[in-house]
């Protein structure tokens, strides 16, 4: 492979991994699984790409040595991204083949998989900077000739489809491996964890759950209604209960599908008296955080009080929490 190729597969593989990246924060929807597929695909191409790279690398590396001029940002910047970008990839393969703990307790108390990507999205500046600095610029022409065509050689083209090929071969190993590992996976990668167990699963935020005073705490449904909802704990324990089979995704990598308990939004909108012309509702938190949901799928979800059989603990949202099943 020339170099030339070798960077422009780089470079196009790279935005689309990044694109696909964002996109899956945005979906844990089944529908929607064959955008992981492609991402895992993307993934298994950047690590062939990378071998000819890697001697793309030490040779301009020698180069610069050779002249003296290797101590500038340039190599710097390219050094680090070429060192993040294989620590990411170590990261996430570790995790897809179980070969680190559920949780790093390096500077933070994240998972491998959430290492992948925050150091994703910190390489992305180095990217940016690293291709515009060695995009290479056109050379000069006299005015009537013609412009120059990007045009792919059948060698290039041969080497492309290798890359694809050993692609899909990448992926068939790695999930022949994965499957070797004592642990099951959604379609996400994430890895199912004590589904069904109630309380017993890993918690959504590294923020400690704030003590809400029952005294004190309500439930207020107000905005475009009739009338202003203000329920105290008892007051929503009385309207009675609706269950959810719903699955938590987390992007630090993990899954687990519980039975809530609660009432449903639709039922609070109905007595609230909701305005016909309202077209999404927006959820606020005792901590401030907030989530807002079209109307439609406001209506599907919950304020769960409980888990199972259990009552809802403080590091899971005590005395309420919203579950949205979509």
């Amino acid at each position: 492979m020339t170099s030339r190729f070798v960077n422009l597969a780089l470079f196009v593989n790279t935005l689309a991994l990044l694109a696909s990246g964002v996109l899956l924060f945005a979906t844990n929807r089944a529908q929607d699984a064959w955008l992981y597929g492609l991402h895992r695909y993307l993934g298994a191409a950047l690590l062939v790409l990378l071998i000819p790279k890697t001697r793309i690398i030490f040779r301009s590396l020698a180069r610069q040595l050779s002249r003296g001029k290797w101590l500038n940002v340039n190599t710097f910047a390219a050094i680090f991204l070429a060192a993040a970008l294989v620590v990411s990839l170590a990261f996430a393969l570790g995790w897809t083949l179980n070969l680190l703990p559920f949780y790093l307790n390096l500077i933070l108390y994240i998972t491998p998989l959430g290492l992948h990507w925050y150091l994703a999205f910190a390489l992305v500046p180095f990217f940016a900077w690293h291709a515009y600095t060695r995009w290479p610029l056109p050379k000069k022409r006299a005015p009537a000739a013609a412009p120059r065509v990007l045009k792919l050689s059948r060698r290039e083209a041969i080497s492309l489809l290798g890359v694809g090929i050993l692609g899909v071969v990448g992926i068939g190993a790695l999930d022949a491996l994965a499957g070797q590992t004592n642990f099951v996976r959604r379609f996400t990668g994430s890895r199912v964890v004590n589904s069904f167990r109630g309380n017993d699963f890993p918690v959504t935020s590294s923020d400690a759950p704030p003590r809400i005073d029952l005294a004190s705490w309500r439930l207020r449904v107000s905005g475009r209604v009739a009338r202003t909802l203000e329920l105290s704990y008892a007051d929503l324990l009385a309207l009675g209960w609706t269950t959810r089979t719903a699955t938590v995704d987390c992007t630090l990598g993990w899954t687990s599908t519980q039975n809530w308990r609660g009432v449903s939004i639709a039922d609070l909108l109905e007595r609230a008296g909701v305005n016909e012309h309202a077209r999404e509702v927006e959820f606020r938190a005792s901590t401030g955080a907030f989530a807002t949901l079209s109307l439609d799928e406001a209506r599907e979800a919950l304020i769960a009080t409980q888990i199972g059989d259990e009552v809802l603990n403080q590091a899971h949202g005590f005395p309420a929490r919203l579950v949205a099943p979509t």
